[in-house]
Order: C-alpha cells, then sequence, then structure tokens
C-alpha cells in the first residue's frame, strides 16, 4: 500500500508540473482523487502474482540442493 501511495504523490507531482493533464485539470490544477490509490495498489499486487506465475521462486529444499550440488573452491 505505501508504494501504492508513493506513486499517487508522484501522479501529483506529475500533473503540478503539467507532464501530462486530466481532463478535470484543464481549467486549473486540482488534487488526483484519493481513489486512484486504490487503482495503483491493485495495479502493484497484480503485477507481483503475474511475476510470481512466470519466475516461481524455488523450493528451501530445492534451494539447498543448489548450493551443496556446487563445488567448492579452494584458494591456492
Amino acid at each position: 500500500m505505501l508504494v501504492a501511495l508513493f506513486i499517487w504523490l508522484a501522479e501529483n507531482l506529475g500533473t503540478f508540473a503539467s507532464a501530462w493533464v486530466y481532463p478535470s485539470q484543464r481549467h486549473g490544477w486540482a488534487l488526483v482523487p484519493i481513489g486512484k490509490v486504490g487503482a495503483w495498489y491493485l495495479l502493484i499486487m497484480l503485477s507481483f502474482v503475474l511475476v510470481t506465475l512466470v519466475n516461481r521462486p524455488l523450493a528451501a529444499a530445492a534451494a539447498a540442493a543448489t548450493v551443496i550440488a556446487e563445488p567448492e573452491t579452494e584458494a591456492a
């Protein structure tokens, strides 16, 4: 939720600097509605879920087996 809040703040800074303007801001700057934080939060959660589906985390046993299987290097 904190990331969504930071994105909303950045969105307000962007509209204040006229990087883009929403139709409701044509006659002057106004704060972006706080309801957009919920939209940003949903987008972040969807992104995390999709990345997790594409790049599944290794199970603890598989990660330990990978570490054990790697040969040790000895200093000369």
